[in-house]
């Protein structure tokens, strides 16, 4: 196989896994377990900047990685997949396309990259806000209190279990710690008498 053959089936190939990465983006939010559709996004996204990197199509591959990023923090449950992300990753995976398209055309435009930096600047923007605190939703849903009435009941109401939890804690533990004061200072009483 020469490289030219190569090159069409890396067109024909980063076509094919476009389409599947926006059907399954359009799909994603309809589905209860997302596990699939974001894995599924994540591989497509993956393969194409493997396959870019092989003819040194670095503009695919750098933009790409910032794609594979947000999908990895999603796939993580660090970052919540909502309407609007969904909506910018089918902007960029137009994007993609069309830096294949003008990669393997030969050319590139001003406004190509001056979209591209665009569409980079808000995915680094999801990924710092989400960078050092898992929203509540995702940490309910990993915490998994199902089936405990008390936290599955916050878990319901959007309240944050693990704070519930350690607030919990923190109170017992204190009711603990002051009742064995207590009960000491009763006993060294006691035995003063």
């Amino acid at each position: 196989m020469d490289m030219d053959q190569a090159l069409q089936m890396f067109i024909a190939e980063s076509d094919e896994l476009l389409e599947s990465m926006e059907s399954a983006l359009l799909g994603v939010l309809q589905t209860s377990d997302r596990s699939d559709a974001v894995n599924a996004i994540f591989r497509a996204a993956h393969t194409i900047k493997g396959s870019a990197g092989l003819f040194a199509f670095d503009g695919v591959v750098a933009f790409t990685h910032v794609v594979e990023s947000v999908l990895d923090a999603v796939r993580d449950g660090h970052l919540e997949l909502d309407e609007s992300l969904v909506s910018l990753l089918l902007d960029c995976g137009d994007h993609i396309g069309g830096l294949i398209s003008a990669a393997t055309g030969g050319e590139t435009t001003a406004d190509l990259s001056e979209r591209g930096a665009g569409l980079v600047g808000r995915l680094k923007a999801r990924l710092a806000t989400n960078n050092d605190a898992m929203p509540v939703g995702v940490l309910n849903r990993r915490l998994n209190f199902r089936g405990v009435p008390y936290f599955e009941s916050v878990a319901n109401q959007g309240v944050g279990v693990l704070d519930t939890f350690l607030a919990l804690t923190r109170e017992t533990v204190a009711h603990t710690f002051r009742k064995y004061h207590l009960d000491k200072k009763i006993q060294d009483f006691d035995d003063m008498l």
